[in-house]
């Protein structure tokens, strides 16, 4: 989904938003989305403080899903956006940033690396058109 960037609008901070810059960090009510569950279930959260975070996520995913047959993703952004799968990739998985407890970031790497290569092989004909003659306009 990393070609998509800003198509989903509000929902990906939603779910899949970090607290960073929320005014109270990790306990922001703010701080929503996987992410939040992740961390509450590596930390020591109970279900009772889990409950509220994941009614919002499920509300969340669900709009997202009757949102999304009227989204579109601007071609012209395909390039671009397919080399930042794997520049998301280091910044926030290889680092560690966005690992709130799981230690999934490799598992999440390997999937953003198949998204890349997807996404190569839907540009790979245009790429070898434009080198092997005028690419077009």
């Amino acid at each position: 989904m990393g070609a998509a960037y800003g198509t989903f609008g509000n929902y990906d901070t939603e779910i899949d938003g970090r607290p960073d810059g929320l005014p109270r960090g990790l306990s922001d009510p703010a701080f929503t989305g996987f992410y939040r569950i992740e961390y509450g279930l590596w930390h020591g959260q109970n279900a009772r403080q889990l409950d509220g975070p994941a009614v919002k996520l499920d509300r969340d995913v669900l709009a997202l899903r009757r949102f999304w047959p009227r989204m579109e993703i601007d071609l012209l952004d395909l390039g671009l956006r397919t080399h930042e799968i794997l520049e998301n990739a280091l910044e926030f998985q290889l680092t560690g940033h966005d690992d709130y407890g799981s230690g999934t970031t490799l598992a999440t790497t390997a999937a953003n690396v198949t998204g890349t290569r997807e996404l190569l092989a839907v540009l790979h004909p245009l790429l070898v058109v434009c080198v092997t003659r005028t690419c077009p306009r």
